[in-house]
């Protein structure tokens, strides 16, 4: 009877589990082919895809049409890996679900602000704006170092706070009908003068569009070239009388014309630094005599030449008042601009 006991225990807890596990073998007690058809049911269910169910639970799916009905008409959302979820400005990542949409590209110049970064066809727009006016910058439609230095003059040129920032003042600027602060019809042209265009190479000085005038004439240069990278030679042969001057820098120097129609006039290189020949040196047109200083040489914003000449023959070596011969030597420059490019 020992043994009895347990065998029986035994007997009645496998009972138990069947039930447990496969309540149809309890519709057929004894029969050994209903367990086996439960048992097989149970694993053809286990081995079946899951999908979930409209309560949240996991259900089998047997790859009917029927479940997917069900699914629409208990209003449970279906769910493909190949359907991605949709939302506006967004895109799908298989990795990471949804992102954000890819940076508009098409803009209008004067949209929006633009500042060095910025990418768009009004990067665009404001690069050819820039080359139009003489400024060497490649249209890439990046607003880049190159960009952003030139618009910096731009804006020195047009008295404008030099940020480097296009905003609606400096894009106003940029559009407006370019016209020379003072008109000159009579002022002499280079055929007359036989003068060397005072930067060298020409190529670095802006255009005669972005030039502007008050005692002498403003010329900025491209991309801030300055030093060896810019340098300043005598416009016809004559002597150096003066290097220094008040609001130019210490090194300007001033040059004494020896021959043509303007034999005994001075002309002077504000900004420029360093000076390359000392005083009561004798130049021929063409030689190098000083750079456009680097930095702020005298009250300068940034790298740039003003050439001026005096208004008289023996008078004093500079300066002219404002305006008095800036239009004679905006004419000569125009023309000597021409010649070179």
């Amino acid at each position: 009877m020992g043994y009895v006991r347990p065998a029986l225990a035994a007997c009645l807890m496998g009972v138990s589990f069947a039930t447990w596990a496969t309540p149809g073998a309890l519709a057929a007690p004894g029969s050994t082919g209903g367990a086996a058809a439960a048992s097989d049911s149970t694993s053809s269910e286990a081995a079946a895809p899951q999908r979930p169910s409209s309560a949240g639970s996991v259900a089998p799916y047997d790859g009917s049409s029927a479940g997917a009905s069900t699914g629409a008409s208990t209003g449970a959302s279906s769910y493909t890996p190949d359907s991605p979820p949709q939302g506006a400005g967004s895109s799908y990542s298989a990795a990471g679900g949804t992102s954000p949409g890819p940076a508009r590209q098409s803009w209008h110049l004067g949209e929006r602000v633009l500042r060095r970064g910025a990418r768009g066809s009004d990067v665009s727009e404001l690069q050819r704006a820039l080359t139009h006016r003489h400024y060497r910058v490649s249209v890439t439609g990046v607003y880049d170092r190159l960009t952003q230095h030139a618009v910096i003059y731009f804006q020195r040129a047009h008295h404008l706070h030099a940020n480097g920032i296009a905003a609606a003042d400096t894009l106003g600027a940029l559009h407006a009908r370019p016209t020379p602060p003072i008109s000159a019809p009579s002022a002499p042209s280079s055929p007359h003068t036989g003068w060397a265009f005072p930067v060298v190479p020409a190529r670095v000085a802006v255009g005669p569009d972005s030039w502007t005038s008050d005692q002498g004439v403003d010329i900025a240069t491209n991309g801030g070239a300055c030093g060896a990278d810019a340098t300043l030679v005598a416009v016809d042969d004559g002597t150096i009388v003066a290097e220094g001057i008040n609001g130019f820098g210490s090194q300007a120097p001033v040059l004494r014309l020896d021959r043509g129609p303007y034999a005994g006039r001075t002309v002077y290189y504000g900004h420029s630094q360093p000076v390359l020949v000392p005083v009561g040196a004798h130049v021929r047109r063409g030689q190098p005599i000083a750079e456009v200083g680097c930095g702020q040489v005298g009250r300068s914003t940034g790298p740039h030449l003003e050439i001026g000449i005096s208004a008289s023959a023996g008078g004093p070596p500079c300066c002219p008042r404002m305006n008095q011969t800036s239009a004679t030597m905006l004419g000569i420059l125009r023309g000597l601009y021409a010649r070179v490019h």
